[in-house]
Parts: C-alpha cells; sequence; structure tokens
C-alpha cells in the first residue's frame, strides 16, 4: 500500500470520487491519501502545476515533493506492487495509448459524469480541448449508431419492412447538427458543452439498449418487448436531458428540440416507407 502521498482529486466530480474509493477499497492506497483539490490552498502550491492538476490528476509525494500527473499516477498506483506490470504499461506503444485514452476521459469528465460545482476554493474544472471533445462526440455517436442498427435491423425482420442500418449513423450525425444548430442560437459559449452532455445521453440510451437486445436474443421475444424496451430507454433519456440542461443552465427548448428532431425522423422514415 502506498503512504505518504496524496492524490488530488475534483471534489465536485463523481468520476474522480468513484476511483478514489476504489483505490482505497483495494487497499492500493490509505484513507488518507485522497484529499480535494479545492482545498488544497497553498499546501502543495510548490510541488503542483495545479494549473494542469486540472486537467491530470496530481499524485504528490509528501516527503520528496515529487509530483506525477494522469495516467502516470495511475499506473504507480496499480503497478505497485508488480514491476513486470509496471514496465508493461510504460511500454512506448501501449502508454501512448493510454495517455491518449486518459485524455479523452479526463478533458470529457465534466460532460460525461454532469455536475455541479458546489465545493468552494480552486476551481478543478479542466479547459474544453476541442479535438478530444469532437472525437468524445463523433465515437459516441458512432457507438450509438452502431447499437441502434442492430435494433433497426431485429425490428424490421420481425415487422417485415425494408431497413439499411447505415441509416442510423446518418440520423445520430445530423441530431449532432441539429442539436448544435440550436445551441450555438441559444448559448455560442456553452455549444460543445451542451454537445459532450447529449453525446453522454445517447451513449447511456446505447448502454441500456445493449441487455434489452442480450434478453430479446436470449429469450428470443417478439418486437413488442423491443418496441417497449426502446420506449423505457427514451424516457430515461429524456429525464437525462432535462437534468443536465438545468445543470448547464441551458434553455428547456433545448430539449423540445431533441424531442422534435426524432419525431421529425419518425415522420419522414413513415413517409418513405409508406
Amino acid at each position: 500500500m502506498i503512504k505518504n502521498k496524496k492524490l488530488l482529486i475534483d471534489a465536485d466530480c463523481p468520476m474522480c470520487q468513484l476511483y478514489g474509493k476504489g483505490f482505497e477499497r483495494l487497499h492500493l492506497i490509505d484513507s488518507q491519501t485522497v484529499i480535494p483539490y479545492q482545498n488544497t490552498g497553498d499546501q502543495y502550491c510548490w510541488s503542483v502545476n495545479l494549473d494542469r492538476a486540472r486537467s491530470e490528476i496530481a499524485f504528490v509525494d509528501t516527503e520528496t515533493k515529487e509530483t506525477v500527473y494522469g495516467i502516470d499516477a495511475f499506473i504507480e498506483i496499480v503497478s505497485q506492487n508488480s514491476p513486470g506490470l509496471n514496465r508493461f504499461l510504460r511500454f512506448s506503444p501501449f502508454h501512448w495509448i493510454l495517455l491518449k485514452f486518459y485524455r479523452l476521459i479526463s478533458f470529457n469528465r465534466k460532460v460525461i459524469a454532469s455536475s455541479k460545482g458546489l465545493n468552494p476554493g480552486l476551481a478543478c474544472e479542466p479547459d474544453v480541448h476541442r479535438a478530444y471533445r469532437w472525437t468524445y462526440i463523433i465515437s459516441t455517436a458512432i457507438f450509438t449508431g452502431f447499437v441502434l442498427s442492430i435494433l433497426g435491423q431485429r425490428l424490421s425482420a420481425a415487422l417485415g419492412f425494408t431497413y439499411f442500418p447505415m441509416m442510423e449513423y446518418g440520423i445520430c450525425f445530423g441530431q449532432i447538427i441539429w442539436q448544435g444548430i440550436v445551441a450555438k442560437s441559444f448559448n455560442k459559449t456553452k455549444f460543445l458543452d451542451y454537445l459532450g452532455n447529449m453525446s453522454t445521453v445517447s451513449f447511456l440510451g446505447a448502454l441500456l439498449l445493449i441487455p434489452a437486445l442480450l434478453i430479446h436474443s436470449i429469450l428470443g421475444l417478439g418486437p413488442l418487448y423491443l418496441i417497449i424496451a426502446f420506449g423505457l430507454v427514451v424516457l430515461i433519456m429524456l429525464q437525462t436531458h432535462l437534468s443536465r440542461c438545468k445543470t448547464l443552465e441551458m434553455s428547456k427548448w433545448m430539449t423540445f428540440s431533441w424531442i422534435g428532431y426524432r419525431i421529425l425522423v419518425l415522420a419522414l422514415l413513415i413517409l418513405i416507407a409508406l
């Protein structure tokens, strides 16, 4: 177990709290290791780049005053008892992949696990990194389109209508464009924050559909089951979208537009089918 070190986490970040507690329960760190970034004050200002620590978690050695950041902090924690694992995780090609994945999550953590800052002190919110934000938005659209294409194929096979799986990708990317235009008209400064949150809502919906599709495959249930399951998922997504718009202090019209796009797409699909 690592001792005499401090892991500076964002007290307002559910993801940060989750892995902090996870490390404690796995006995990789002691109960005194994790401390809120917001409450550090001047205590670690000489050994920590506080600006960098907003986007890459800081792991401070209280004795040597050395600090490692981001994925290197995680590697030090998880491989403390395994030199072989440490060498593997630091192997250049693999370390590069881990670094990029870590930064993708870190720069988007505020749109993945939405929260409103309640803790006073230093702000611990990463800057919006446009490349990583767009990578996240595009990746979730591709994943969501893939899951929805499976749902569409099963419904079309059961109900006997023509279906093109690639159409789902067009719908997902079309919603990004549609909602992006609306978001810019309401609040240009929160344009990418909104699209990131909307992408998380879509990603959540796709994740919830996966067990429903697995149950359908195992039990061989009819199309009515898929329709009901999809409807329930949409209701959860609607509630989540409303909640995130409230956190972002965005207009409720964003949710009406979000629903309107889906209704418009459904109407067009029905017209095409006729």
